[in-house]
């Protein structure tokens, strides 16, 4: 029986055991995760990823707006995408799908069941960042971190995807970069060990 008590794990779920798995050459045959489960045995859970969402305008001064781009209002386009994307049905009608679709054996054939188990994704928006030469100026830049938590049958590249297809990312095209974040910040011991993050559904 090995017990371990492990570092960085709010920060980056499972990079310690990556850490171990590779480097260690440690193989368990099977293992207890003592997450909080309020006493209760759960035998899976909805994976994670971190997605970021870059877009490019142009500044001019502020008392000209219209001689700029501002990134910040293309990003609230694409903002409004996001919170649809999350929020609605999978109806015909709607032109954004909601994530609720991956319970429905017609848009996820082959892991609906175990969607159903897990229940479904989600994906929010948890922090947000802008550069602009001053407080007078429109945005040339603008940046969202988005938390996205996908159950049975999303993968990290059906999530990138997802974003892409939006209608405001595809509205604004070249001026728009979807990407996974990689984690590197340094252990308490000073290693680095980069991971993207992305840390997958298991049943």
């Amino acid at each position: 029986v090995l017990v371990v008590g492990t570092v960085q794990e709010e920060d980056c779920d499972g990079l310690c055991w990556e850490y171990m798995i590779k480097e260690r050459n440690i193989r368990p045959e099977f293992v207890v995760s003592t997450e909080p489960t309020d006493g209760g045995i759960y035998r899976g859970q909805r994976g994670r990823m971190e997605i970021r969402v870059d877009v490019q305008g142009v500044s001019c001064h502020g008392s000209a707006p219209e001689r700029g781009d501002n990134a910040i209002y293309k990003m609230a386009d694409i903002l409004q995408d996001i919170r649809e994307l999350n929020a609605n049905s999978a109806d015909e009608s709607t032109k954004i799908k909601g994530l609720v679709k991956m319970l429905d054996p017609k848009f996820n054939p082959d892991h609906y069941e175990e969607a159903r188990f897990l229940g479904r994704g989600t994906v929010t928006t948890s922090q947000i960042f802008y550069t602009s030469p001053s407080r007078c100026a429109v945005a040339d830049s603008c940046s969202v971190s988005l938390d996205r938590r996908m159950t049975a049958g999303e993968t990290w590249e059906s999530c990138l995807d997802e974003i892409r297809a939006l209608p405001a990312v595809q509205k604004y095209g070249d001026d728009v970069t979807v990407s996974m974040y990689e984690y590197n910040r340094p252990s308490y011991t000073d290693l680095v060990y980069p991971i993207e993050c992305y840390f997958p559904t298991w049943v």
